[in-house]
């Protein structure tokens, strides 16, 4: 039996990744074709096949169109995840060393980017509800 192969995307393709998300913040929150982000179904595609070319040149691991779309998205959940645990961390009793998470800058910048921090950290009615905290 074949065993599959991880591919471990390497740092430099993470910059990049994050670089052209910066210049384009309506594909980096995920709006496709959206009339609002003022992206045509064309141009979306011509940006990601670009990217994912850039990426391919950066070394190995090579990737698919769908494939690097899968990372960026993979990455996002996984930087807000972190956030989320911070939160939660940061909210916790009892004593003993915490356990927070640190970011790095590639991290940080797609937080700034997607806003993530005012996603995670919600204040009113829906955070009273849940956490049965007083704010």
């Amino acid at each position: 039996m074949e065993t599959k192969r991880l591919k471990v995307t390497n740092r430099k393709q993470f910059e990049c990744l994050v670089a052209h998300m910066e210049k384009n913040p309506a594909i980096a929150k995920g709006q496709k074709y959206a009339e609002a982000a003022s992206c045509s179904k064309a141009k979306y595609n011509e940006v990601w096949n670009r990217l994912s070319m850039e990426l391919n040149s950066l070394g190995p691991p090579m990737r698919s169109l769908m494939e690097w779309q899968k990372v960026w998205t993979d990455f996002k959940l996984k930087t807000k995840r972190k956030l989320s645990h911070n939160r939660l961390e940061s909210l916790a009793t009892g004593g003993g060393t915490h356990k927070m998470a640190h970011f790095s800058s590639c991290e940080e910048s797609v937080i700034a980017l997607l806003s993530l921090d005012t996603a995670v950290n919600t204040t009113g009615n829906y955070c009273k509800k849940i956490y049965h905290c007083k704010i």
